[in-house]
């Protein structure tokens, strides 16, 4: 899933071509890893909204049979 996020610093350091105040889409496993390495360099709302999606057991799914007229 990708987020938007506002660059506060200039991220040229970790090789991303932007300027300050700029915006960019990352993917979000990768936002998360820049924001635990340099805090702060940029912000985003979506990041924290971001929720990881449930998995649901493939025992617990019902299967789904066609009826049968006949």
């Amino acid at each position: 899933m990708k987020v938007r996020v506002k660059w506060n610093k200039s991220p040229r350091s970790i090789g991303i071509p932007r300027a300050p105040g700029s915006f960019s889409e990352l993917d979000a496993k990768v936002a998360k890893e820049i924001i635990k390495k340099y805090p702060g360099i940029f912000e985003s709302e979506e990041l924290d909204k971001l929720k990881e999606p449930k998995v649901k057991d493939a025992m617990a799914k019902k299967t789904y049979t066609r009826p049968v007229n006949r």
